[in-house]
């Protein structure tokens, strides 16, 4: 929720379902027995969240359907209208090639910020 004086107040979070039916339909189309693993971070009135490595965007007050962003990806962080995820590609048995992008909330460019290679 929104911070004031240095502490937290309630939100809305109706948004939530969006979440809850994600997961429900990755589950079925799977055929899984569990509930995927996922994380999500609320900023502002945007709910960002993963579920098997697929990024999703979607409103934390209201009931939308979610916008799937990209595949293959982790969530690193929220800030200031973008998102930012990173993509690893094994390029051989040594070495990764890790990709920082960020997705723009209000406009949807998504842009490369940052390549590492990593043995």
């Amino acid at each position: 929720g929104a911070k004031t004086s240095g502490k937290f107040e309630k939100c809305k979070v109706t948004g939530l379902h969006n979440l809850f039916m994600q997961l429900c339909g990755i589950k079925s189309a799977n055929e899984m027995s569990v509930f995927p693993n996922f994380e999500g971070i609320i900023s502002d009135t945007n709910l960002v969240f993963t579920i098997e490595k697929r990024l999703f965007i979607a409103k934390s007050n209201r009931l939308v359907e979610p916008k799937d962003i990209a595949h293959g990806v982790e969530l690193y962080c929220v800030e200031d209208n973008k998102v930012y995820f990173i993509k690893t590609k094994k390029i051989n048995d040594k070495i990764n090639k890790n990709s920082l992008y960020s997705y723009n909330i209000s406009n949807g460019a998504i842009r490369l910020c940052k390549t590492v290679f990593s043995y």
